[in-house]
């Protein structure tokens, strides 16, 4: 029957199998004797193990011949099963595979090799978008045909007739598009590389390239020729042009993959992979979870496995959720990193772990990378930084609590003597005639300024001792002197309330090293506090005890001040030296202050080294102890230098002094009281002013504001001392020390605060310009 066949009946079936991309392609059938199922193109590792069962061989066989080892072993000649032949094309990873009929005879004679190159041209042209045919010997590019026209502007210009000159549209092409390796896609297509080749029993030749095209995507192509000759004797070169774009991509990718896995296995103690199959690929596991994970087991096991070997119960069911490989194809984002963190077994403790999920590759062919490692350190850290940052965000809100309730009772003190202010200046206005009334009045707005003026320092001290601006100034200072101080100043606020103060003085050394002034402040308010918060006729007590000292020379001090006021609950006492803060605000307690003496004491006694307790019952009293241990000197009394009695200059006749003044009401005041004794004064605006008009004629003294526009007050007084020894008395409203430092360094010889008494402002006049010795003036300090 053989003798009666066809060439087509003796053939089922002709197949492409490219071993290096995976794929088949159908390229010729015979209908009534192909049963196999599959189409024309697709998968090969699929369609040999699906359609091979045909064969009589077994399919270990056939599948270890198809292995790509095993491919490059065969010859060119094939190798033949009964009802199949297969048919390695040299120097290729390619081989044409002819099923035959069930009647035909095992054998390859039948097959012509021009059969052969036909069936490798078309198998190779269905998969290309381009094919060419080019005769080398005549250098004639016979055909330049497209399978998809979209590629042809990759190409431009064509040739606009064929026959056409290979070599010359080869060059025009490869010096246009081509930007890397022209020569070697030229020699390609070169007499000499194709003959050798042929020569030498080669008759195929793959070559690849990149074509770049403006406002096109790079394109990446490979070349597929067969070599053949005529019936003519000439080389024909028949070549399809495949769209490789893809393979680049994903090979570059799988670079990146790489590099990937290498930094993971780097920042990771354990890595596993997953494909769609979802089978565990361990790419990198801890010694700990060794011979509990298995590669290559369902990848939701391998999580179910170490969740309930490692994971803590709480943590587990989320841990799984946030692995499922099902959500994450679903819902995350390609190249995108995904962190869970989760608590594990560590001993006698638990430890935070953290998995990082990043899905790589496309959609339709995933890979998933799940990174494990251990962040237990950085964790806590981040919960100690939130516990901080929580404590810091209550004490803020505390705070801002408390600056609100500063600023309505500040609001309230503030106008409470401001009122008093305005209202008895309304009061001596409508009685001038009657100097009874008018001095009252006058006496009750000088005792409403002296309040507004504490009201406000006390504000300012705050923010200086939190920025860290006052310091302690020691020196040599009677003790006793101090309490005659107190209790000489406190008498008035005593008498007005019929008050009785209790002293009890107990003490062997009256010469101690210390900061007088900031030890008068601290005993001050809290003395101030005792008598504001008894009611009328009430009573205090301030004691005073000497204790041995804990270091030689030393000695410490118990100041005790106990009332039988109004009180404060225990827990309020917790926040007593916060600042801003009272217990009740000002309209309920009928008190004026702005919750700021307590936290100025602790603060200077804290500065001091001392310590401060406080005991106290609503509605009992309250009692505070402040301990101070200061250094005694010599027992004998120090001489203690009583200035002599001032007076204020009373004339300054043929004076002539200049007021540098930015604030038109404060040179008015200044200008009355030098002109009262008959100085000549005049006014200038800025600093810059100021030394304009030094330089153009002579003044006895000035006036020297600080803060003014243009030129401040330091800036001019240097400016003045480049040229001048005039008299400069500084006056500003910074009350400070470190402020008369800066002035005093400016080179003013004198300051005075802001606001002023008349009495002080003529005392330090006189001294720089009257004709007597005030060289005692004892300056005003404000703390």
């Amino acid at each position: 029957m053989e003798e009666h066949m066809t060439y087509d009946e003796r053939i089922a079936a002709i197949y492409l199998f490219d071993f290096q991309a995976d794929t088949y392609t159908l390229i010729a059938s015979n209908e009534p004797h192909f049963s196999f199922s599959y189409h024309e193109y697709g998968s090969l590792s699929a369609f040999y193990k699906q359609e091979f069962h045909l064969l009589e061989e077994s399919l270990a066989d056939v599948e270890a011949l198809l292995a790509k080892q095993s491919f490059y072993a065969l010859t060119s000649h094939g190798e033949f099963w009964k009802q199949a032949l297969l048919r390695r094309i040299p120097e290729s990873p390619r081989a044409l595979v002819y099923f035959l009929n069930e009647n035909a005879f095992t054998g390859e004679e039948f097959i012509s090799p021009k059969q052969r190159f036909d069936f490798y041209f078309k198998a190779l042209y269905r998969q290309a978008f381009a094919g060419s045919e080019y005769d080398l010997t005549k250098d004639s590019l016979k055909h330049f045909d497209f399978h998809d026209e979209s590629y042809a502007s990759y190409f431009q210009p064509l040739p606009q007739t064929y026959p056409a000159s290979g070599i010359q549209y080869l060059r025009s092409f490869v010096e246009t598009h081509v930007h890397f390796d022209q020569e070697g896609l030229i020699s390609y297509f070169s007499p000499d590389y194709v003959y050798s080749l042929y020569h030498r029993g080669k008759y195929s030749s793959v070559y690849n390239f990149v074509i770049h095209v403006d406002d096109k995507p790079t394109l990446y192509v490979e070349i597929s020729s067969v070599f053949s000759l005529n019936q003519e004797g000439h080389m024909i070169v028949l070549s399809v042009f495949k769209d490789v774009t893809k393979r680049y991509e994903k090979e570059e990718e799988r670079i990146r993959y790489l590099h990937l896995l290498k930094t993971l296995s780097q920042d990771y103690e354990s890595v596993l992979l997953c494909e769609k199959d979802r089978k565990a690929e361990i790419y990198r596991l801890n010694s700990a979870l060794e011979g509990h994970l298995v590669n290559g087991e369902d990848i939701s096991q391998v999580f179910h496995t170490y969740a309930s070997l490692e994971i803590c119960q709480e943590d587990r069911e989320a841990f799984l959720a946030y692995t499922d490989v099902d959500h994450i194809l679903d819902h995350c984002a390609l190249g995108e990193s995904y962190r869970f963190r989760y608590r594990v077994h560590a001993q006698d403790s638990l430890e935070y772990h953290e998995v990082n999920i990043i899905k790589i590759g496309d959609e339709h062919d995933p890979l998933i990378v799940f990174g494990f490692t251990n962040v237990d350190a950085d964790q806590r850290r981040k919960i100690e930084t939130q516990d901080l940052l929580k404590e810091a965000l209550n004490q803020a809100e505390n705070a801002n609590v408390a600056k609100g309730t500063f600023l309505s009772n500040m609001s309230h003190d503030m106008r409470t003597p401001m009122n008093a202010i305005v209202g008895f200046c309304e009061i001596a206005q409508s009685n001038l005639d009657d100097e009874g009334v008018l001095k009252y009045s006058l006496s009750r707005i000088m005792d409403a300024s002296k309040s507004l003026l504490s009201i406000i320092d006390n504000a300012l001290n705050v923010s200086r001792i939190e920025s860290g601006r006052v310091h302690l100034h020691q020196k040599s200072a009677h003790l006793s002197v101090l309490l005659q101080t107190l209790k000489r100043e406190l008498r008035p606020y005593l008498t007005k309330k019929k008050q009785v103060l209790q002293v009890k003085e107990h003490y062997f050394h009256d010469v101690l090293y210390m900061d007088q002034n900031k030890c008068k402040q601290v005993l001050w308010n809290i003395l101030m506090n005792a008598i504001q918060y008894t009611p009328e006729g009430g009573h205090i007590f301030f004691g005073i005890d000497e204790l041995t000292g804990t270091k030689y020379q030393y000695a410490r001090f118990l100041f005790t001040i106990e009332d039988d006021g109004i009180g404060m609950s225990e827990e309020y006492l917790k926040n007593i030296y916060d600042p801003f803060s009272r217990e009740e605000n000002t309209t309920n307690s009928g008190v004026a202050g702005t919750g700021l003496g307590m936290t100025i004491a602790k603060n200077l006694i804290d500065m001091a080294g001392g310590h401060i307790s406080i005991t106290s019952h609503s509605h009992v009293g309250t009692k505070v102890i402040v301990e101070l241990e200061l250094k005694v000197m010599n027992d004998k009394p120090l001489a203690v230098s009583v200035p002599e009695k001032q007076q204020p200059i009373k004339s300054l006749k043929r004076r002539h002094i200049l007021i540098v003044e930015d604030n038109a009401l404060n040179a008015e005041i200044t200008k009355t009281i030098l002109e009262s004794l008959d100085a000549k004064a005049s006014v200038v605006g800025n600093g810059q002013l100021a030394v304009e008009a030094l330089m153009q004629q002579p003044f006895d003294g000035v006036l020297m504001d600080i803060m003014m526009p243009v030129m401040d007050g330091l800036q001019a007084t240097k400016a003045i001392r480049s040229f001048s020894d005039v008299p400069i008395i500084a006056m500003s409203a910074n009350a400070f020390e470190e402020d008369k430092r800066r002035a005093f360094e400016a080179g003013v010889n004198d300051y005075v605060t802001k606001p002023f008494k008349t009495e002080y402002l003529l005392k330090v006049l006189g001294r720089w310009l009257g004709e007597s010795n005030y060289d005692k003036i004892e300056p005003e300090v404000r703390e």
